[in-house]
């Protein structure tokens, strides 16, 4: 018989236990973690679609609350490995972005907990952001050895377990983390980057041209990580003001502006969860 956790805070504390046999904290539950909340953007408009290979419906219908409104089918169930979408289920959701700005004083704390071949990509690198990933996939998702994770045919990482799914996403001196019962693609640009013009005339639409180019780009990243598919999944195709198709489940664009990045999600909910932002202390 499969056993599952019953929610997303239960999940933390059964699977975030360190070596020395303590329970690591779970950060939804501290007092002073700090909470980001901000408006998604307008309802997807309908105007603009273009259909292929990767169709995406004309008017997107967001996945209904079961009865009560209240209602989260438990992780891993039958329903929400199929399609959460397709049953009328919203999945458990978390999103956190984890500050790196010092995390290099953490590091002989943070080290030991990684897997080898993170810390060997740390060593190599010495990227704060490497060490912020591992530390977030250990803490939040216990994975603690190389085993943990496989990888997809495009470079995809999936917990071998098979659930849950999760997206990582880092830039500046940040690493953004979502994680959900269902498929979820996550991205983070730095508010002040430019974008490529050349790059956004072959990915955009007709219809994505007057938008805001950090929205757009990270929105088609969010579709890449999802799908798996990275950079063979064909950009031109996917229309960031609708829904979005896939495997028989429909998903959802957001985008937000927070700590001087913009940060959006593809996922199967109706909304977005409040960001939580963590500091490592937070997380050893």
């Amino acid at each position: 018989m499969l056993h599952f956790a019953h929610t997303r805070a239960q999940f933390v504390r059964y699977t975030s236990a360190i070596p020395n046999g303590k329970e690591a904290r779970t950060p939804h539950k501290r007092s002073h973690a700090s909470i980001i909340g901000a408006p998604a953007l307008p309802p997807a408009s309908t105007y603009c679609r273009k259909t292929g290979s990767l169709p995406v419906p004309a008017i997107y219908a967001p996945p209904m609350r079961a009865a009560g409104g209240h209602h989260r089918e438990r992780a891993g169930s039958l329903p929400s490995l199929l399609s959460g979408a397709f049953f009328g289920i919203i999945p458990d959701m978390d999103l956190y972005l984890l500050s790196c700005q010092n995390i290099r004083l953490y590091a002989k704390r943070i080290l030991p907990l990684l897997p080898k071949g993170r810390r060997a990509a740390f060593e190599r690198s010495g990227s704060d952001l490497t060490l912020g990933a591992g530390l977030l996939l250990s803490s939040l998702l216990h994975v603690r050895t190389d085993d943990d994770l496989t990888f997809g045919s495009y470079g995809k990482p999936v917990l071998s377990a098979g659930s849950p799914e999760f997206s990582l996403s880092h830039s500046g001196k940040h690493v953004l983390l979502g994680i959900s019962d269902l498929l979820i693609g996550v991205d983070m640009e730095q508010r002040d980057r430019k974008v490529n013009e050349a790059l956004l005339n072959r990915m955009c639409l007709p219809c994505e041209k007057g938008l805001e180019p950090l929205s757009v780009f990270t929105r088609k990243e969010c579709a890449m990580k999802l799908t798996g598919l990275g950079f063979s999944l064909p950009l031109n195709q996917i229309d960031t003001t609708a829904g979005f198709r896939w495997q028989h489940g429909d998903y959802r664009f957001f985008t937000r502006e927070t700590e001087g990045y913009v940060i959006s999600v593809l996922t199967a909910e109706a909304s977005l969860p409040d960001i939580q932002l963590l500091t490592p202390e937070d997380l050893l």
